[in-house]
């Protein structure tokens, strides 16, 4: 898995993430920490034998048509995020989620979002591009994009958050999009079992034929 992948690229979704969720009836405004607790901790349910009833999840809130939609891919994140805390103590500032991810590129020497975008032979985005996403959030974030002379060389991950804002569709633009599909696609082409294996293959357990969504997976699980 590319580096480019993994460190930059995927990590769009931390833009995408909100502050607060409708989890279910019990929580109908649950923060981030609610989360980690509600989703026991990754499988540490604490002194209780099950999950707690009033733990468990109302999908409906999470698919196509409910109430939790995602935010803008941008480079705006939530406040929930940005400012992450260990132990109810606030982080010091090398840890907050966009600094690592900033930090996390640079160690790994990743190219500029310029220098993928010329590799790639799509448009790259000008200095005046990224001036303008940056002014749309804050002064602030646009000060640190100037003093950080990220206007003409700009880490990939930040790149593909402003190519994505400046498109202002909501999605990833010409280079994250391509890296995204192109790394997931070669890992589908890459197991002996891939439907991209198999000739003119198409979905057959959906509600809708040839067609098979994340609520037709949730319905055949039983747990909508």
């Amino acid at each position: 898995m590319p580096f480019e992948f993994s460190v930059a690229a995927y990590r769009f979704g931390h833009s995408m993430v909100r502050n607060h969720y409708h989890y279910n009836a019990n929580f109908p405004r649950a923060s981030l920490t609610d989360l980690f607790m509600l989703t026991a901790l990754s499988g540490n349910l604490r002194d209780f034998d099950t999950l707690p009833e009033n733990w468990i999840i109302e999908w409906k809130n999470f698919i196509d048509g409910g109430v939790n939609c995602a935010r803008p891919v941008d480079t705006g994140l939530s406040d929930a995020l940005f400012g992450l805390t260990a132990f109810n103590k606030p982080m010091p500032v090398e840890a907050r989620l966009p600094v690592r991810n900033l930090l996390r590129g640079y160690m790994l020497r990743l190219p500029t979002g310029q220098a993928v975008a010329s590799a790639l032979n799509l448009p790259a985005l000008t200095p005046q591009d990224i001036e303008q996403v940056a002014q749309s959030v804050s002064d602030e974030q646009l000060a640190a994009v100037r003093d950080g002379e990220f206007l003409e060389r700009t880490p990939l991950w930040y790149y593909i958050l402003a190519e994505a804002a400046a498109t202002s569709s909501g999605h990833l633009g010409p280079v994250g999009s391509t890296i995204v599909a192109e790394v997931l696609i070669g890992l589908i082409r890459g197991s002996k079992d891939s439907i991209l294996r198999q000739t003119r293959w198409k979905p057959t357990l959906g509600q809708t034929p040839d067609h098979f969504t994340l609520t037709d997976l949730f319905e055949l699980g039983g747990v909508l």
